[in-house]
């Protein structure tokens, strides 16, 4: 369906690149995909990572490379992240990914409430209690029969007049979007201001429960009655420790270009920042700007890291596809051009045999290293993304906690591999015993299946080199989605050994579904990682001989020329993933700026150097990647941040930007919206 289908029908023929809004936010909220939950994870309303790989294969079979347009500088209020900061406030190991003043000053004002507060309702989901409202105000609280303790409890706002009265009224189920689109005036619906978007927070029902008991003992003496379904009882019960749902006004952290709905992450220290601790001791002040430079390489680290392993995924599934396809017997340029005629491979691939029969005589680019192997396999699985299961939200944002996830700490750290990184964590143990234990047997299997050797003398083999980092993060991805969930049903494509998951059934795995209810990020994360490492000692051996057929169907009469052939026609189509990066400017602090806290030289400095740190990571795993950086505003601030003085002028500051970041163009939107606008608008 959708880009795909229109691959296959030939509406992108004779194009180079195809690129769409984001796809790597897990945004299944917004339209537009821009509110980032985690950008480790695809946004599943499009598809599935299997659905993702069969649109790379078809692409790559036109000679049409994919475009991921990478909103990095936000998360949404419902991201995984900003949701631990929400649950644990100041004790959340994300609460430095964000710039907040902190919770002295009271909890955090959600902006959620537009201007049109005449249809805003609300309803709690998964309650162990329900509410029911009498005319005289009273509500009557009674036991929910339906609650389910393995479940979280949301509260969600919405439109009254966009679902129907059975939405209004379940509370085992969350509104995934408006069943209602027309209001039938066309009027009423226009903005932002006038959208009421259907948010859900997870939230603590006792104190839900204790806000109703508030609301009740107002009711009593008021003449006024707020009534619990309308804008007023809704604001009134919706007060939490961290957080309350308010109007959309200016918080007490930092949001996207004014956007009160959109929480802005913490890349870089800034001037202000130093301004706002000037009342605090040097002790205080100390520890302050300790852990807001730590946020700082945290949030930098995560994001290089999910354009490398996007980028990474990308090439494997390629490589994978490739290799499959040129198998011990189909190795001569004939074959090869066989399989360009099948559309198996770009037709505009440009090699021919001297190049095929050099690959195939070990004369092209070698790249072996001769790596341990023990060492190799615990890289590897070290380099999957633990947050990239497609799991439950608190769950996925404590699996991505850098109690679990190895993270950057220091500058030169951001970016490195995850087994370089001085780090510890709760993981750290996992690594070394049963997910390595289970790994090393899974492969010992496989290598009894397969004529290949993948080791010899403790050292990686080339063939081992090429193929350990493709199989070894399914056997990671399986080893824990089986720990957690070992009934989790699994699929697996006869034709290619790709695995697959019930990822809706996934979703819904949550820490209260584990039966993890801690008290602080370290309880839920110890008692995760313990499930986890018992878990994964108890994988049935059904499982994991499901699991080995699956692997070693995926590379199953392949050899090392199949790979060094693969990488070979990849490298010479430029096959690959692209970036264009949303709003690149913004990871610095702008506001400062504009406000005459920093200049535009710092700033600028900023940028640069953070987007140079991207674009290397991208490069490092595929040097053909074209990257285009959105940059707009940058002659205005240049202006305002007495950027004559600084090593920037005027003529050349997306110029440099290019040639220190690495990057390939930038989108040109300062020119879109102004001089198209000049030479074709009306005045």
């Amino acid at each position: 369906a959708g880009l795909e289908k229109a691959v296959d029908d030939g509406e992108y023929d004779g194009y180079g690149r195809i690129i769409s809004l984001p796809i790597f936010t897990d945004d299944d909220f917004a339209a537009h995909a821009y509110w980032n939950k985690n950008c480790m994870q695809m946004i599943s309303s499009l598809g599935n990572i299997n659905n993702y790989a069969e649109f790379q294969r078809k692409m790559f079979g036109k000679g049409i490379n994919f475009v991921s347009d990478g909103a990095f500088v936000n998360e949404g209020l419902e991201g995984v992240h900003f949701a631990n900061v929400l649950k644990y406030g100041e004790k959340s190991p994300y609460f430095h990914w964000f710039k907040a003043s902190g919770l002295k000053n009271g909890p955090f004002a959600l902006g959620v409430f537009g201007k049109n507060q005449d249809f805003i309702s609300h309803k709690i989901v998964n309650s162990p209690f329900s509410y029911k409202q009498n005319n005289d105000g009273t509500i009557k609280i009674s036991k929910n029969r339906d609650y389910d303790s393995k479940k979280p409890t949301y509260v969600q706002i919405f439109d009254t007049r966009l679902v129907t009265p059975e939405q209004k009224k379940d509370t085992k189920n969350l509104i995934k979007s408006y069943t209602i689109l027309d209001t039938k005036n066309p009027y009423d619906i226009n903005t932002h201001e006038d959208t009421i978007i259907n948010y859900s927070f997870e939230i603590d029902p006792l104190i839900y429960d204790k806000n109703i008991r508030n609301l009740n003992e107002y009711n009593s003496v008021s003449d006024n009655k707020i009534r619990l379904d309308g804008f007023e009882g809704t604001k009134f019960v919706n007060k939490y420790v961290n957080f309350e749902l308010e109007d959309k006004i200016e918080s007490n952290f930092e949001t996207w270009d004014a956007n009160t709905d959109i929480a802005k992450l913490n890349y870089v220290y800034s001037h202000s920042d130093t301004t706002d601790g000037k009342n605090l001791t040097p002790r205080q002040r100390m520890e302050r700007n300790e852990a807001y430079k730590l946020g700082n390489i945290q949030v930098q680290d995560y994001v290089i890291n999910s354009g490398k392993y996007w980028t990474q995924k990308t090439k494997d599934i390629l490589m994978l596809h490739v290799a499959q396809n040129l198998t011990k017997d189909n190795q001569s340029y004939s074959s090869i051009q066989r399989k360009m005629n099948e559309g198996v491979l770009p037709k505009n691939l440009k090699i021919n045999s001297t190049i095929v029969d050099n690959v195939l005589k070990g004369k092209y680019v070698n790249s072996y290293k001769g790596l341990d192997y023990h060492k190799q396999i615990k890289s590897a699985m070290m380099e999957f993304p633990l947050d990239s299961i497609e799991f439950g939200d608190n769950l996925v944002g404590t699996l991505s906690s850098p109690l679990i996830t190895k993270r950057a700490s220091t500058e030169k750290e951001i970016g490195k591999p995850r087994y370089k990184l001085s780090a510890e964590t709760y993981f750290d143990n996992v690594y070394k015993n049963s997910l390595n234990n289970f790994t090393t047997s899974v492969l010992k299997h496989v290598q009894r299946n397969i004529s290949e050797n993948l080791s010899e003398d403790g050292l990686t083999t080339p063939y081992g080199e090429y193929v350990l980092p493709l199989i070894v993060p399914e056997i990671v991805k399986f080893a824990i989605v089986k720990s957690l969930q070992p009934d989790a049903k699994v699929y697996v494509n006869d034709k290619n050994g790709e695995i697959g998951y019930n990822y809706d059934a996934l979703k819904e795995v949550s820490l209260q579904t584990l039966g993890i209810y801690g008290v602080s990020p370290e309880d839920d994360a110890k008692e995760l990682v313990n499930k986890i490492q018992k878990g994964i000692d108890s994988i049935s051996k059904r499982d994991k001989e499901l699991l080995i057929d699956a692997i070693t169907k995926s590379i199953k009469n392949t050899n090392t020329q199949s790979f060094a052939l693969a990488d070979m026609i990849i490298d010479r189509s430029e096959a690959g993933l692209d970036w264009r990066i949303d709003a690149a400017k913004d990871i610095a602090d702008i506001d400062a700026l504009r406000d005459g806290k920093n200049d535009f030289g710092y700033t600028w400095q900023q940028v640069t150097d953070f987007w140079q740190k991207f674009t290397s990571g991208v490069l490092s795993v595929n040097p053909n990647a074209y990257i285009a950086a959105e940059v707009t505003n940058e002659g205005e601030l240049h202006g305002i941040g007495n950027g004559g003085a600084s090593r920037f002028s005027g003529n050349d500051i997306t110029r440099k930007l290019l040639n220190e970041t690495g990057m390939t163009a930038t989108a040109n939107y300062s020119s879109f919206f102004t001089d198209t606008i000049m030479m074709f608008g009306k005045k």
